[in-house]
């Protein structure tokens, strides 16, 4: 599935990177997406997250407190941490 984009809830996702090339420390996605589409708050327990905005201004809800995000960003995201995202321009591109 590694560079084959496919579909995900209406966001195209492509595996850059796979988890078991990086020895299970991480995997790096390519995600392009209408706006206003994206996950409900949640939290990934066992593994942090890192945005890479290359496209679009985002916001960011990491434990209840706003952090914006534009174009050469880089958001993390420690693991146990409860976030969701906001978006509103045409199409962005998160990797």
């Amino acid at each position: 599935m590694k560079d084959k984009p496919f579909d995900f809830h209406g966001a195209k996702f492509t595996i850059k990177v796979l988890t078991s090339e990086t020895n299970g420390s991480y995997t790096i996605l390519d995600i392009i997406h209408p706006p206003n589409l994206g996950p409900a708050l949640h939290i990934h327990p066992k593994g942090s997250e890192t945005f890479y905005i290359v496209e679009g201004d985002y916001e960011f809800i990491l434990d209840g407190k706003s952090v914006t995000g534009k174009p050469g960003d880089i958001i993390f995201v420690p693991k146990g941490t409860p976030i969701d995202l906001l978006w509103e321009t045409k199409v962005d591109m998160l990797l």
